[in-house]
This record gives C-alpha cells, sequence and structure tokens, in this order.
C-alpha cells in the first residue's frame, strides 16, 4: 500500500477498515452500492482514458463523418 504511516500497526489498520466495511454494507448498503459503482466508474473511466492515449489521433471531420453517416 506504499509507505503510509499513521502510527497505527498495519493489522490494526486492516481490522479497522474491515470493521468500518462491514458496518457500512450492514447499516447503509444502498451507499456501499453506491460507493462500488462509483469505483467500478472510476475504474472503467480510467482504462478508457488509458486506450485513448494509446490510439492513433483523428480529426474532427473524421468523427462527424462517422457521426453523420448511415453507419451508425
Amino acid at each position: 500500500m506504499g509507505d503510509i504511516n499513521l502510527g497505527v500497526p498495519e493489522g490494526d489498520l486492516k481490522n479497522l477498515v474491515k470493521i468500518a466495511l462491514e458496518e457500512l454494507i450492514r447499516e447503509k448498503p444502498e451507499l456501499f452500492k453506491e460507493l462500488i459503482i462509483e469505483i467500478i466508474e472510476e475504474i472503467a473511466l480510467a482504462k478508457a482514458i488509458e486506450e485513448g492515449l494509446n490510439t492513433p489521433e483523428v480529426s474532427e471531420k473524421e468523427v462527424m463523418d462517422i457521426l453523420n453517416s448511415d453507419a451508425v
């Protein structure tokens, strides 16, 4: 997880996070669901950006031609 030192032993910190997540799931399942959805969306966006950075650029005209064609 990196070199973050909060003054709490790693085992204790993991236990606290586990307890907090268990409480969140039990007491506020809708909030937990929203959190998971947000995490998945962020991962998907990061992957899409990474993929976009590794593909050739196209002109606005090429994009508009495709959008205006009957192929879409």
